[in-house]
């Protein structure tokens, strides 16, 4: 019996690519469960067989017809399911993916280019960027460092390297400022506790 079954099946699922398909078999003897469930509930509001016919001609108990047609017609059991297709085409614009683009020859990597596209008040997802991007033939930013992306382990911005000062080359320079004494003393008034 169950061989008997899976040979139905890939009988079945070959129907596209055989030619003379026997389409009565097709109805005769289904396989996919939703098939089979909308022959029984046929077979008993339309051919008007009795329950135990319809059970002993598709394999199943006659409290389970009972159940189908329960179910039937209660509008529990939905026999053809509405499918939902998705969109046909990208949903981002021609001068976003060109955004995208530009970025991405910036060096930008696909979380960047969604900031960047953020600050400008453009929402896309970062799959649909990562998309855009391979549609265009661009591989994925090898990992880099956080030395490489400028920033710290705590996400703060590394300064450019400071260089020494040549005291020689610098100007002469001189202020006159009455008040700046004062600070040589903060450490002896901390020390002291005056404050």
């Amino acid at each position: 019996m169950q061989q008997l079954k899976s040979q139905r099946t890939k009988r079945q699922n070959n129907t596209l690519i055989k030619d003379n398909f026997d389409i009565v078999d097709y109805f005769v003897n289904p396989t996919s469960p939703r098939q089979k469930q909308y022959e029984v509930v046929r077979a008993m509001v339309i051919d008007k067989l009795s329950a135990e016919t319809v059970a002993n001609m598709y394999g199943y108990k006659v409290s389970t017809i009972y159940s189908l047609l329960r179910d039937a017609r209660s509008g529990k059991l939905d026999l053809f399911p509405i499918l939902k297709n998705g969109p046909k085409r990208r949903r981002a614009s021609k001068e976003d993916q060109d955004r995208i683009i530009n970025f991405r020859k910036k060096g930008y990597s696909v979380t960047d280019i969604n900031k960047l596209l953020l600050e400008q008040k453009i929402k896309i997802s970062e799959k649909t960027i990562e998309r855009i991007l391979n549609d265009y033939g661009f591989d994925k930013l090898k990992r880099r460092t956080n030395i490489e992306l400028g920033k710290s382990t705590k996400n703060t911005i590394i300064p450019d390297r400071s260089e020494i000062l040549d005291f020689s080359t610098l100007e002469p320079f001189n202020i006159d400022c009455p008040s700046v004494g004062v600070f040589f003393f903060i450490p002896y008034i901390i020390k002291s506790g005056v404050l």
